[in-house]
């Protein structure tokens, strides 16, 4: 189901289409497998058709003009393209991460900079190898650096690392980073460490 979530948050396409199943004969979507030793075991049958109904050549033999129609397809949020059904119910709104309310962290000090998922719920974030935290602070923001001077000054030596680097280093910080999470959580390193390779 995470895959399909994912895959549906990159964008599909429809495609409505007539065809028929040569190799298996669409015994799998309204029949059974002939081959199954009990049509009567549960899962086996599929619908009300025998499996010799979907053959293909039949098919195509005896209906060789066979098309259809696609009419009135509508695209938009579910119930807004019928305007005479019923209202749907509003979306429930997922809770905000806040110091106060929960958040998702992978340091126990911040509140992660992470998905809508991950930071919905307790579980959610366990799903993303996180940890639900009730007294962190709110995600890290490095103070915003000023603009270089005009002309040009020596390069200073290294400071200290930011208070909020796990790790101390950017380096660091990155080497505590999950796999499955890696990439938020470098830019997450990037923001409480300033960006400073140490």
């Amino acid at each position: 189901m995470k895959a399909m979530g994912e895959a549906l948050d990159r964008g599909m396409v429809l495609v409505v289409s007539m065809w028929d199943d040569i190799s298996f004969q669409m015994n799998w979507l309204d029949s059974y497998d002939p081959k199954a030793p009990d049509p009567s075991a549960p899962g086996v049958t599929r619908g009300s058709c025998k499996p010799t109904d979907g053959d293909a050549k039949t098919l195509r033999e005896s209906h060789p003009d066979s098309y259809y129609t696609v009419k009135n397809v509508k695209w938009g949020a579910i119930g807004s393209t019928n305007p005479d059904g019923p209202t749907p119910p509003s979306p429930p709104t997922p809770p905000t991460p806040s110091p106060s309310g929960g958040c998702c962290s992978w340091d126990g000090e911040y509140c992660g900079d992470t998905t809508d998922y991950c930071k919905a719920s307790a579980s959610q974030c366990a799903d993303c190898n996180g940890k639900w935290c009730t007294d962190c602070q709110p995600p890290f923001v490095p103070t915003p650096k000023p603009s270089p001077a005009p002309t040009p000054v020596p390069t200073p030596s290294p400071g200290p690392s930011p208070s909020g680097c796990p790790g101390g280093s950017l380096d660091a910080c990155i080497d505590l980073c999950p796999a499955d999470v890696f990439a938020q959580c470098v830019e997450s390193c990037k923001r409480r460490c300033n960006g400073v390779l140490i």
